[in-house]
């Protein structure tokens, strides 16, 4: 799948799932069911994988 967006949509984008991940972190932080966390610990690599996507994305071009 592709995304064409132009650089101030991806620096919001890039803002949008930074908060979200330390806001996951919190989470993650301050859970105690060892099944919930292992599901937010999954979730906050997928957050980090998008990060670094959309991230190197301006160094290609700006389509994601």
């Amino acid at each position: 799948m592709t995304i064409d967006i132009n650089e101030q949509e991806r620096d919001l984008l890039l803002e949008v799932l930074k908060t979200a991940h330390l806001s996951l972190i919190d989470e993650v932080h301050h859970t105690d069911g060892f099944e919930y966390k292992e599901m937010l610990r999954q979730k906050l690599e997928r957050l980090k994988e998008l990060e670094s996507k959309v991230g190197a994305s301006l160094s290609n071009s700006t389509t994601i």
